[in-house]
């Protein structure tokens, strides 16, 4: 699967909402991921879909990705796309 899907599927407006949904089930001063930059609003998706283990899963190559590994993802605007459609893909 080429990341294509992903980018396509990818709508800002939906990713918003999503994020402001999930924002009400976070407390932000629980959010920690060290030293690793994490944007603030793929930090409280990560947070409310993994809870303690979402800085783990960052570090796991992910099949759902084509086993790339989440933090690689964080490296660019189109990667961070990707990885937002991949959150709100995830089961519940």
């Amino acid at each position: 699967m080429g990341f294509e899907v992903f980018l396509k599927d990818y709508h800002e407006d939906h990713w918003l909402k999503f994020v402001d949904n999930c924002s009400k089930s976070v407390v932000e001063s629980e959010i920690e991921f060290g030293d690793i930059s994490v944007p603030k609003d793929i930090a409280i998706v990560l947070n409310y879909r993994l809870r303690n283990h979402a800085r783990t899963w960052l570090f796991k190559s992910v099949p759902a990705l084509d086993n790339v590994k989440p933090i690689d993802l964080l490296n660019s605007e189109e990667g961070k796309n990707i990885l937002r459609v991949a959150l709100m893909r995830m089961p519940d």
